[in-house]
């Protein structure tokens, strides 16, 4: 689809708007509640999805449905929503299908949703929903597949860059389009053509929309030969060894099943497990202790799955015997680790340590794949069998070598809500917001950084400035670099302003622009040459 800016006299705008398609929201009296009964047909029991709109067409009905118990997002807005789908049902709720995914950071992927907030109208086969960031008009056929959205190309039409972009442009102007679109827009057919009414800054742009040239509804047999293999789900958790120290020294403390690793400073929607207001039950102290989750973890799918640990201290996973974290360095946020190819059905050892002297200790380990939200490895899919593989510390890691991934979490979101919002809002003194990377080996020097990131932040001025330090968070400088603004990850060259040999420790710091504010910014991977 390809949205080009058009400029309307006034009657015909106004003519526009009065070809609204009939919809509802939830304040309306006449909302209807079928979708409810639909959505427990669905989705398992106790998900706790909520309608974030209703729309109906002709004799279909859809709903755009938040489950709001396991967030999971990075940033505004995808920090404040677990799982999204767009559900489609009949009047008396019986559901048709259930299609979309929560992103889990800007600017997430096609067919992804940041937080819905409504429903522009349905025309040519198709249904179009508004994101409230990034994409925001996603057009998914009436069978349920995902057709684009509206600013997947642009009109060739030599107007502004402002005018096809959400937020900012590339290169950081503001444009026309607001970048919180709480308010959905709407999209109508007017004398054959398309139009998109959408939401400005103190403006109504209007876009015709095109593309729809060529577009055929087909249907072909689908035949599975055999039944496909899946996870007989009666995991009880992982087993836990804790200590009374940083190092996982010495026998451990106590030890008992955990049914998730997924632990906070006051219970989050169900958590399964215990508050960590005053520390881990049983342990006799709120910080300065460590833990070693073992067991197995068996898959639900086949495919690619990212795992990753979210809260303040150090952190390191091993799954199959493959040291996926290396993040034995105190950092606030999330590690994230690579993709490891899952077979359905089968159980992986596990183990996942975790270190922490923060006064509001948390730690939740965590999974997503192509086709399955970010989320707290569930129960079901953990076993307390096995010491967790023979695992290895593994040699130090070449810096020549893509890095595994991480992310800063400088927001009120992520995994680890209010912690680091309220950071930011007393001062945050520099040298504070990190990660770090254990035994990088730089061999006998390098001469660059190169890394792919993006960065988004409330203020027009969306750079963030990253320092590149070894040894510890004020130990040598190495370079800093300021990363690109939130449009897709960018490459990032920084020479090395110093040389560097053998086996260190590796920080990558962010410096904050202001003593508070929303800070976000994503690293896909970073190398030294």
């Amino acid at each position: 689809l390809n949205a080009s800016s058009i400029g309307t006299p006034e009657g015909d705008a106004v003519c526009l708007m009065r070809l609204a398609p009939r919809g509802w929201t939830n304040g309306v009296p006449e909302y209807p509640t079928t979708w409810q009964e639909a959505a427990r047909k669905t989705f398992p029991k106790g998900d706790g999805y909520e309608s974030y709109g209703v729309f109906e067409h002709g004799d279909d009905r859809y709903a755009l449905l938040i489950q709001n118990r396991d967030y999971q997002g990075t940033g505004w807005p995808t920090e404040r929503n677990g799982k999204v789908r767009f559900l489609k049902f009949d009047r008396p709720g019986q559901p048709g299908w259930a299609v979309g995914r929560h992103a889990s950071a800007l600017p997430g992927n096609p067919g992804e949703f940041h937080e819905p907030t409504g429903f522009m109208g349905a025309l040519r086969g198709v249904v179009v929903a508004c994101d409230r960031s990034v994409r925001p008009g996603l057009a998914w056929t009436e069978d349920g597949l995902y057709a684009g959205s509206f600013l997947d190309h642009r009109a060739q039409d030599g107007l502004s860059d402002t005018l096809y972009y959400w937020a900012r442009t590339p290169d950081g102007r503001d444009t026309i389009l607001n970048w919180d679109l709480e308010t959905s827009g709407a999209v109508y057919e007017h004398d054959g053509a398309v139009y998109w009414i959408a939401n400005g800054w103190q403006c109504l742009p209007v876009y015709r929309v095109t593309g729809w040239e060529g577009w055929r509804r087909r249907e072909i047999p689908v035949r599975v030969a055999e039944q496909p293999a899946a996870a007989t789900g009666q995991g009880t958790g992982l087993r836990g060894r804790y200590f009374a120290n940083r190092d996982l020294d010495g026998p451990p403390a106590m030890e008992r099943t955990d049914a998730r690793v997924w632990f906070w400073g006051r219970d989050w929607y169900g958590m399964q497990t215990e508050v960590w207001t005053d520390g881990p039950k049983g342990l006799g102290r709120k910080t300065d202790f460590s833990v070693s989750w073992v067991g197995e973890v068996e898959a639900p799918l086949t495919e690619e799955f990212t795992f990753s640990v979210a809260g303040p201290g150090r952190s390191r996973l091993w799954v199959d015997g493959q040291q996926i974290i290396h993040g034995w360095n105190d950092a606030l946020g999330l590690r994230i680790s690579k993709s490891v190819k899952l077979q359905a059905g089968k159980r992986y050892a596990i183990r996942l340590d975790f270190s922490t002297a923060a006064p509001q200790p948390a730690c939740s380990l965590n999974w997503e794949s192509f086709s399955m939200d970010r989320q707290r490895i569930p129960v079901r899919y953990l076993y307390p069998v096995g010491d967790g593989g023979a695992v290895q510390v593994p040699q130090p890691r070449p810096a020549t070598e893509a890095i595994d991934l991480a992310s800063f979490f400088i927001s009120n979101g992520a995994t680890v809500p209010g912690l680091l919002h309220l950071a930011i809002r007393e001062g945050v003194p520099t040298g504070t917001i990190l990660v770090g990377y254990q035994r990088i080996d730089f061999g006998t020097g390098v001469t660059r950084f190169v890394a792919q990131c993006n960065s988004w932040v409330k203020s027009k001025d969306t750079a963030q400035k990253i320092e590149v330090r070894i040894d510890k968070p004020d130990g040598p400088l190495l370079g800093s670099f300021y990363s690109p603004p939130a449009n897709g990850p960018t490459d990032v060259v920084m020479p090395v302003d110093q040389q560097v040999s053998g086996v260190h420790d590796l920080y990558l710091v962010l410096v904050p622009a202001a003593p508070y504010g929303a800070y976000w910014v994503d690293f896909k991977e970073f190398r030294f040459e």
